[in-house]
């Protein structure tokens, strides 16, 4: 089974959320407490950085858009790094999620 991999990094003005692995219906638990930990404690601004996710689902996408409805809500400052390729890239392109989220391109390695 595929795992969602995470790094929380606390700084003085944000936290930097940086995700790998798979993100889909099997990991949705563990991305809704990453996001409930960030969002629901925390009122810097909020990184979620997917470059290195690997995989995303449907499921996922949903994920990932009620976190950032969560973010706006709380009027707490989010910003996404889509995910640099492979078939989360694929996914996120096919339904328009960049356009969605409005997020940055990930650094060219």
């Amino acid at each position: 089974m595929e795992q969602l991999h995470y790094d929380i990094a606390r700084h003085d003005d944000e936290v930097y959320v940086e995700l790998s692995g798979v993100l889909d219906l099997a990991t949705r638990p563990t991305f809704t407490e990453i996001a409930d930990d960030v969002l629901g404690r925390d009122r810097r601004r909020v990184v979620f950085d997917l470059s290195a996710l690997d995989f995303m689902d449907s499921t996922g996408i949903v994920e990932l858009i009620r976190a950032a409805r969560r973010a706006e809500q709380g009027g707490i400052p989010v910003r996404f790094i889509g995910p640099k390729g492979g078939a989360a890239r694929r996914t996120a392109d096919v339904v328009g999620l960049e356009r969605i989220l409005g997020w940055d391109s990930p650094a060219e390695a």
